[in-house]
């Protein structure tokens, strides 16, 4: 089951620092400043003591990119006011919660085009299902 997250993470006040530069999984080289990075890095269904619930748990990791540190903070920032706590459909997905679970902090001196960048990670879990179920 494919994760829709990225109309969460696209929103008004994410896509007024990044524009389209919403990628799944790898950021492009080479590709400009603030960028936005996202993949889910685990997910599982969910289940009750009569068997799964039709949900699945995943976690999704969605890296905030930029050319300085407080410019990856503010934009990480507002990854989370746009996500966390969301419930309802978006594109494909039926979101019956997303939590804000941990951030972290890493530099890259290199980049993907030779520029030094920094970069905010933060997890959210996810409880969803399939739109159409």
């Amino acid at each position: 089951m494919i994760v829709d997250f990225r109309g969460l993470i696209a929103a008004a006040p994410v896509a007024a620092l990044v524009g389209d530069r919403v990628h799944p999984i790898v950021r492009p080289q080479g590709g400009a400043l603030p960028a936005v990075v996202y993949q889910v890095i685990g997910s599982r269904p969910l289940y009750h003591m009569q068997g799964a619930d039709g949900l699945m748990r995943s976690r999704v990791q969605v890296d905030a990119w930029a050319q300085t540190y407080l410019g990856a903070v503010a934009l990480a920032e507002a990854i989370a006011a746009a996500a966390s706590g969301f419930r309802g459909v978006s594109g494909a997905t039926d979101f019956a919660g997303v939590f804000l679970d941990a951030s972290r902090d890493t530099f890259d001196p290199a980049g993907t085009d030779g520029a030094a960048a920094y970069r905010r990670s933060v997890d959210f879990i996810v409880h969803h299902r399939s739109a159409d179920t």
